[in-house]
């Protein structure tokens, strides 16, 4: 079975991560033959991507500034990238890892029209208006089955985006359990940042915006700074951010006023999170809003628990299994944290049960055949 497979960018974020996993276990187990569409050439994941399938690009950065001549060359360039595969074979089915990429659909349905078209949906509804209604409604045209990565999602595409329910399968987002399992640790946080072995790590991660809500992290950091100022405990955010970012700036000029620069800590992107997510005892979800993110898992396999807000899309329906704490606000979140840094027989029993539920409910090889199932029956 040959599959176009399209991604927004080879990112190392949540989506692009998802669907590298997808495809890997997709060809080792079915045998699928992929061809890996690249809408936006940004990122750092294409050497993993390009082992897996052959890859083709929506256009080329080379077409120059004038954003006019560079949209026709690409959609030029794009029409004959389409036209090339075609030539090569059919396709049985078309694969979009993302609402992000209604502009490239009437192409490829021109070109491959008898073929259907799934859409993974990994965003909820803030991210979905940030797209704008003209690629949405592209999704909605075009789009003969939308996969949901959670209920919330589900909930959200029914009650706002007018998806027929019929239209729309459940299937929770997943990792590769056996990376985890089989991973070569090399703890960083206590080592790079001289924490003592005793300290209790409280761990964050994302990009650093609104919807991940970095600032309500730092605000239950300081919070709880305020509460218990002696604790041998760090908050550390793990990800994306520069100097120009405001949030960053903001929050950095906080910390440093109060003098809590060593217990509240920044660390910029790194390629091996799982080194850092080890040293996590704690792993807060402070998003606004938020489909699924597979950090949630990743810690959880490692046998950290979570705490979120209730409300904030697909994770809770995680932690509802008494895989950690949902929590109204950054007060409660600061006394979710104390309670489990005070009761370590309580954190390790929810550290137990959050990594039970990655192991059961969300390991790739259990959901990649759940969606090989939809794509054979869209086929």
């Amino acid at each position: 079975m040959r599959i176009l497979f399209i991604t927004h960018n080879l990112s190392r974020t949540g989506a692009p991560i998802n669907l590298l996993h997808t495809i890997r276990e997709l060809k080792l187990t079915f045998k699928v033959t992929p061809i890996i569409l690249v809408h936006h050439d940004t990122g750092n994941m294409s050497k993993e991507f390009a082992e897996l399938g052959q890859i083709v690009y929506y256009g080329d950065k080379k077409f120059g500034s004038n954003k006019l001549f560079r949209k026709i060359l690409n959609r030029l360039c794009f029409f004959y990238n389409l036209i090339s595969i075609r030539m090569t074979g059919n396709i049985d089915a078309v694969y979009s890892n993302t609402i992000c990429n209604g502009g490239l659909f009437s192409q490829i349905k021109f070109i491959f029209p008898g073929t259907r078209l799934l859409v993974h949906v990994h965003e909820l509804e803030n991210m979905i208006s940030n797209w704008g209604d003209l690629n949405w409604n592209r999704n909605l045209k075009y789009a003969s089955l939308f996969i949901a990565a959670s209920d919330a999602v589900k909930s959200n595409l029914i009650n706002n985006r007018a998806v027929n329910p019929n239209k729309i399968e459940v299937v929770k987002e997943y990792i590769d359990t056996n990376v985890i399992n089989d991973y070569k640790f090399q703890p960083k946080i206590r080592s790079s940042l001289g924490q003592k072995k005793d300290d209790f790590i409280i761990g964050g991660c994302g990009v650093i915006c609104y919807r991940k809500g970095t600032d309500l992290f730092i605000e239950t950091a300081v919070n709880y700074f305020e509460q218990h100022p002696n604790a041998n405990v760090r908050f550390v955010w793990l990800g994306s951010f520069s100097d120009q970012n405001q949030i960053y700036q903001t929050s950095r000029q906080q910390i440093l006023s109060l003098g809590l620069e060593e217990k509240i800590i920044f660390i910029n992107q790194v390629p091996d999170p799982l080194n850092y997510f080890i040293d996590f005892d704690i792993f807060y979800l402070s998003s606004r809003e938020d489909p699924y993110p597979l950090v949630c898992l990743e810690n959880a396999a490692l046998g950290n628990p979570i705490i979120c807000f209730e409300n904030s899309g697909g994770i809770p329906e995680f932690v509802i299994k008494k895989s950690g704490m949902i929590v109204k606000g950054t007060m409660q979140a600061m006394q979710a944290i104390h309670d489990l840094v005070s009761d370590p027989l309580l954190l390790a029993k929810l550290g137990r049960n959050a990594k039970s539920n990655v192991m059961s409910n969300h390991d790739s090889a259990l959901n990649v055949r759940k969606i090989m199932k939809l794509i054979e029956s869209a086929a």
